[in-house]
């Protein structure tokens, strides 16, 4: 499994710490033709129960990020790169500083599927095709990204980096 070197049993100094993967590449071969939905309500909100002292799994504290459900294709285009990436970019550098992960990454989600399209060039009468980011999370706290410095060159294909000079902090609230 690609996250058993990083669980707590195989690298003890992680512990306790959040371990965020992302991961571009597509997870199978189908498509996914989407279907008309109305807006979208805002989501329910969310309560913390109370601390107890408990046993956990050796591979609790991850979040794992994909660009596409399992089993579904991740679209590339062939200039601008990947809708996933350029959203992640595009969401962390406008929210870093008010949001929590989990948050952007939802969001990040929200704009790739209702942003994005996949149009085949040889069907005009083709609706698109869609994708929509899916991530599993065991994470405990809420992770925040304290950026001092960003470079957004998420714009500039020729040059398909952004620099993020950021600290992760997780933390109860």
């Amino acid at each position: 499994d690609l996250l058993d070197p990083f669980n707590d049993v195989n690298c003890p100094t992680l512990r306790g710490k959040p371990r965020l993967v992302f991961v571009q590449a597509c997870q199978g071969k189908r498509t996914d033709g989407g279907h008309k939905v109305p807006a979208p309500a805002s989501a329910p909100s969310q309560s913390d129960s109370a601390a107890v002292d408990i046993n956990l799994r050796i591979s609790d504290d991850f979040l794992v990020f994909f660009p596409s459900f399992p089993g579904f294709v991740a679209w590339r285009h062939t200039e601008q790169g990947t809708p996933f990436v350029q959203s992640l970019c595009s969401i962390i550098n406008q929210h870093f500083h008010s949001h929590d992960l989990l948050t952007m990454l939802t969001l990040v989600c929200k704009e790739v599927a209702y942003k994005f399209g996949y149009h085949d060039p040889d069907d005009k009468a083709q609706e698109p095709k869609k994708q929509i980011p899916f991530f599993n999370s065991s994470l405990k706290k809420f992770v925040h990204l304290n950026c001092e410095d960003v470079y957004d060159d998420c714009d500039d294909y020729t040059n398909r980096q952004t620099f993020l000079n950021c600290e992760v902090q997780s933390r109860e609230k």
